[in-house]
């Protein structure tokens, strides 16, 4: 197996006898696409792995160089990942090409082949190998209840035939000892020879492409000079001759696969094209399709007015809904952006315009549909508001991005997920101190594990997606909160003269209108809190002074504070993201 790096450079002379087509590189020799290929003139698979086993100084798995993993002179462990990890990548491709059919971005070409059920498909050498394992991990029992029945008296002592046709060593007074025996020999059986030749299979690839299928056999397997021959053409020959010897399902489901390793491998070498690969032009989308299997709602889930292509043609990576950061008993979008970088390489400057503008194009759809609702061309069909109109404060869109990088102990049962500390989080703001801005947009960056992204979606358990999805929404969520509550000081203000019944908005009004300038942007009330209350009042903490100096913060907070206190109790130490209720339950106690 040849491993060859996307984003790598390479001279003509060392990617010529690997890869023979000039579509696969572009002009500078680097390596533009990622997947499989059989080279026959090699008889080799040349698999072609993505720049995120990269660091940001071009080094694979932060210590060799490309030339090394392609002439193979790197650690044992290493090799066995990265043949292991173009397995996984191989199957993710092939899950996203199957459900995919008319894609433009993934090419798959073979031979039409016999899979496991007898039916035609389009299968790859790789397609061949990866059933032979699952076959041989799912049939476990079977194969070793057939090798224990195969070799139930084998060598057993025919004492009766011992005893009349050989003579003894015989001592005085002692027991007679025989120095030669009889022993039951075994006749031809052609289960066997198909068990020997399924191992024999297995043990090479095992070898050749660092596959790690456990071989638990007896028998004296095929020695790897005569392989050589069953691979040029004997396999095929033999397994012709007994073809008719087999009757139950599981051993003719042997056959097919052992017949159709040998035919494959025939066909491949004696094909004057390279006709066997998978090959995806434009892995950053596959990577956004494994990552919202992970994270993202479908269309479908969405409400009929939320788009993933928006309308000035920008497509949102990733949306779902989850818990408000203001209310526990509201829902609000959550937006991302996943980047398909190098391990450690940090979110290029145009990424975060880009970012913000799908959460204001988010808002712009949600209020263009209050306002057709308004006008009665529609019913109340907006479950999710972004305005508090009470307020006229905007509810917070958490907006994040997601990269990745490569566990060190090559652990594929870990998602890793955390945030970049080393990277500040941005905002994009027009006025200082005004958090529930319509133009306030907040962004995080997250790294996830990428071995764990690709065996979810190559394997594709949805109660496994699911229950990392909820996992992985609480966290953003906590993170998020986290952040607020380290930057800001948030307050909770109850109006001092409670209003009479049907007069709510006007006490509020009469009570903010004079000081609305001041207030603009720093006050929320939780659309499903109805009593006119209860807000939230979010100022920015001068220790921190993100969009402003601290002077001139402690001088605003000061006059918002004074100014409130006339018509509103203001009760301090509240935390964004905890119950109003039960924060001001704890206060009167």
């Amino acid at each position: 197996m040849k491993i060859l790096i996307e984003n790598c450079s390479y001279y003509n002379s060392e990617i010529a006898p690997f890869l023979r087509a000039n579509h696969l590189i572009d002009d500078k020799g680097k390596v533009r696409v990622i997947g499989y290929l059989y080279n026959k003139e090699q008889k080799d698979c040349v698999f072609l792995l993505p720049k995120v086993i990269l660091d940001v100084h071009d080094k694979v798995l932060g210590k060799y160089e490309p030339l090394d993993v392609l002439s193979g002179s790197i650690d044992e462990a290493d090799t066995t990942f990265l043949y292991s990890f173009s397995i996984w990548m191989y199957r993710a491709l092939n899950r996203y090409n199957q459900e995919n059919k008319e894609n433009k971005i993934v090419k798959k070409h073979s031979i039409s082949s016999v899979d496991t059920s007898s039916n035609i498909v389009n299968s790859t050498f790789v397609d061949i190998i990866l059933a032979l394992e699952r076959l041989a991990n799912e049939n476990k029992n079977f194969l070793l209840f057939t090798m224990q029945h195969l070799n139930a008296g084998y060598k057993k002592i025919l004492w009766t035939q011992t005893i009349s046709r050989r003579q003894p060593l015989l001592r005085k007074g002692k027991t007679p000892i025989y120095l030669d025996f009889f022993t039951k020999k075994k006749t031809i059986d052609y289960n066997e020879e198909l068990l020997i030749i399924f191992f024999s299979i297995l043990r090479y690839i095992n070898k050749k492409y660092g596959t790690n299928t456990h071989i638990s056999s007896n028998f004296d397997l095929i020695p790897d000079y005569l392989f050589e021959k069953y691979l040029d053409g004997y396999g095929l020959l033999r397994l012709q001759e007994i073809k008719y010897k087999y009757f139950s399902d599981r051993t003719l489901q042997i056959w097919r696969l052992c017949y159709e390793f040998f035919n494959k491998s025939e066909q491949i070498r004696s094909s004057n094209q390279a006709e066997d690969y998978l090959l995806a032009y434009k892995f950053d989308r596959i990577f956004e399709a494994m990552v919202d299997n992970l994270i993202g709602f479908k269309q479908e889930e969405l409400p009929e007015y939320i788009k993933k292509k928006q309308e000035d043609d920008k497509i949102i990576d990733h949306i779902f809904i989850y818990r408000s950061l203001t209310n526990l008993n509201q829902d609000t979008y959550y937006i991302a952006d996943s980047k398909y970088y190098p391990t450690g390489k940090g979110t290029e400057g145009t990424s975060f315009f880009k970012q913000y503008t799908y959460a204001r194009n988010l808002r712009h759809e949600i209020m263009t549909e209050i306002l057709k609702q308004r006008k009665g061309l529609k019913n109340d069909n907006v479950k999710i508001y972004c305005l508090d109109e009470k307020t006229e404060g905007y509810d917070i869109i958490p907006n994040f991005f997601l990269s990745t990088f490569v566990d060190n102990n090559f652990n594929y049962d870990i998602d890793g997920i955390k945030r970049r500390e080393e990277e500040q989080d941005t905002r994009f703001v027009h006025f200082s101190n005004r958090l529930f801005d319509r133009e306030t947009l907040l962004l995080s960056h997250y790294d996830i594990n990428f071995l764990y992204v690709i065996k979810q979606y190559a394997i594709n358990n949805e109660c496994c997606n699911k229950a990392f999805s909820y996992k992985i929404y609480k966290i953003f969520r906590n993170d998020i909160l986290k952040r607020l509550n380290y930057e800001y000081l948030f307050y909770v203000l109850e109006l001092k003269q409670k209003p009479e019944h049907g007069k709510e908005q006007k006490r509020l009004n009469d009570a903010l209108d004079p000081i609305f300038r001041l207030v603009n942007g720093k006050l929320f009330c939780p659309k499903k809190d109805a009593s006119y209350t209860n807000l939230i009042l979010a100022l920015e903490n001068p220790e921190r002074h993100i969009t402003a100096s601290k002077e001139d913060l402690e001088k605003e907070n000061l006059n918002v504070l004074t100014a409130l206190e006339k018509d509103f109790i203001i009760h301090k130490g509240f935390k964004i993201g905890d119950s109003i209720e039960d924060f001001l339950k704890k206060t009167a106690e």
